[in-house]
């Protein structure tokens, strides 16, 4: 049996859909139920913060996915975030000790890098967050290799970048989508030449189970991001507005005044996106995914303009922001 910790989240739902189709066994462990989790789940309520519901929950599993996190759209003070990112994933590895689990997949994230210094960015880059989410994801990666090295634990540690696709109702993606169906204008930062990787949320789920199966991810940092040419912002305005056959007008934003105004509603809430996306998200964003490649045999479906398209068309489908869940 298989557990993922914050499996209501939209990677959780995704990694749950590709494991039961495979006919594995799958218990998801996460504060709320999600109406789009597969039938035949074992479903187990509980708070990551509680030790003792996040030990009943490891009972009897042989790998566990760790996903749960709190978000920075999440908007919650820095206390809770650390209680829910560091200190759910000490509950975790300690849950896994104690319950003989096999294998530990800890889901990271590419803000642990901060401003890239060097692109693409590999997995050596040293950690320089500079929002509270990264600095927890940075501090729950240490504990995972203190894990493996106290206790033996076979832990291994997953970086996507911004997750795209089904079952993602974030507010970002949210008002993009709006903003095509409106015919308003998109924003693009500066002149529009910094790149944004991203990576589907069918091949994020994809390498998760690779990384609990293979022998060689043990003790191993992997970057997930998606294949191909990483578009601009200009390049993926204009992209979605054909595929989407908006006629919204595309602008050139200064990063300055962007980065004013953005600060500006995050104080009020009411800012798409948080202080830690945005800086870096101005910024050309591409990861090196050759590890996940040789070490994985990893390879995504989607480059990153079709994960855009491909997201933009089932939130076409669907408009049905009735989404939660502790997970990713």
């Amino acid at each position: 049996m298989r557990l993922i910790a914050g499996g209501s989240g939209f990677l959780g739902i995704e990694l749950a859909r590709q494991l039961s189709a495979e006919g594995t066994a799958v218990r998801v462990f996460d504060s709320v139920t999600n109406p789009w989790l597969p039938d035949g789940v074992d479903f187990v309520r509980g708070d990551v913060r509680d030790p003792a519901a996040v030990s009943r929950a490891c009972r009897g599993a042989r790998i566990v996915y760790h996903l749960v996190g709190v978000v920075p759209q999440a908007r919650v003070a820095p206390p809770e975030m650390r209680s829910v990112n560091v200190g759910g994933t000490r509950n975790v590895i300690d849950a896994c000790v104690s319950s003989g689990v096999e294998r530990l997949v800890f889901v990271s994230s590419s803000e642990i890098y901060g401003h890239l210094e060097r692109v693409p960015c590999p997995e050596s880059a040293i950690p320089a967050p500079i929002g509270e989410y990264g600095v927890n994801k940075v501090a729950a990666e240490l504990l995972c290799r203190e894990a493996m090295h106290r206790h033996g634990l076979a832990v291994s540690v997953l970086r996507p970048t911004t997750i795209v696709g089904q079952w993602n109702w974030d507010s970002a993606f949210a008002t993009l989508f709006k903003q095509l169906d409106s015919d308003g204008f998109l924003p693009v930062p500066g002149r529009g030449e910094a790149r944004w990787h991203v990576v589907h949320v069918e091949d994020a789920a994809s390498a998760v189970i690779l990384a609990g199966d293979s022998g060689e991810a043990v003790g191993e940092a992997f970057n997930l991001a998606s294949r191909g040419r990483v578009p601009t912002h200009l390049e993926l305005a204009e992209a979605m507005k054909t595929h989407s056959g908006s006629v919204a007008r595309v602008v050139k934003v200064n990063t300055a005044v962007a980065t004013g105004v953005l600060r500006a509603l995050c104080a009020v809430g009411l800012s798409p996106m948080e202080p830690d996306q945005f800086l870096v998200g101005f910024s050309d964003y591409v990861l090196d995914v050759g590890k996940a490649r040789e070490l994985l045999g990893w390879e995504s479906r989607y480059d990153s303009l079709g994960a855009f398209k491909a997201s933009y068309d089932w939130y076409e489908e669907r408009h049905d922001p009735r989404m939660c869940g502790a997970g990713r």
